[in-house]
Formats: structure tokens, sequence, C-alpha cells
């Protein structure tokens, strides 16, 4: 296991040296662990992820179950903040700071981050 969490720190070195890797593991190499298969059930489930997810979802279902309507304005600013979230996560934390892929104005990474 500490031959493993060594590898960890070796595989940012071995990127350096334009080496294709896979999954965290050079060719040639065996990883040090078998991946996550739901079959085998040799997984960990994050339930504070799980919780995040899943959560608001029951919330809206249970205030719609209890008679609650919803509003055709509330549907506009939902689309509105949909298309900000996923523009927001997919350019800039995954693209601009995750990959450095591109560099923005100062504003638009700052918008960007927030």
């Amino acid at each position: 296991e500490d031959e493993c969490k060594a590898k960890q720190f070796v595989s940012v070195e071995k990127k350096e040296t334009q080496k294709k890797i896979i999954h965290g593991v050079m060719p040639g190499e065996t990883p040090c662990r078998a991946p996550p298969s739901f079959t085998k059930g040799n997984y960990e489930i994050n339930w504070l992820s799980t919780n995040i997810i899943c959560i608001p979802p029951l919330i809206v279902l249970t205030a719609f179950l209890a008679g609650m309507r919803p509003d055709p304005r509330t549907g506009i600013v939902f689309f509105i903040f949909y298309f900000l979230n996923g523009l927001g996560i997919t350019a800039g934390y995954h693209r601009l700071f995750s990959h450095k892929a591109y560099r923005g104005h100062w504003l638009t990474e700052w918008a960007m981050l927030f």
C-alpha cells in the first residue's frame, strides 16, 4: 500500500516526461488495485456528495406533493441559473482553472470563479 501512495507522487513527475499515462498507470505497470466495480462490490459511496445531489430534488418533490405549485417565473430563473452554472463549471472550473486551457480577462476569470 505504501508503494501505491509513492506511485501517486511519482506520476506527477512522469507526466512531465510526456509519456502517456492511462488512469494514473504508466504503460507496462500494473495498477495498485483493481478499478471499482458495482458487480464486485469493491466501491465506496461518498455519502456527502450523494446527499448534496439527492436531497434538493427530494425537497422539491415533497413540496409538490404537499400542494405547492410552481410559478412560471421560477422556471425561467431555473433555466437561467442552470445555463450559468453549467457554463461556470465547464468553462470556468474545468477548462480555465483545472486544465489552464486558456487565459481570460481578470473580470472573466472572476465571473467564472463565482
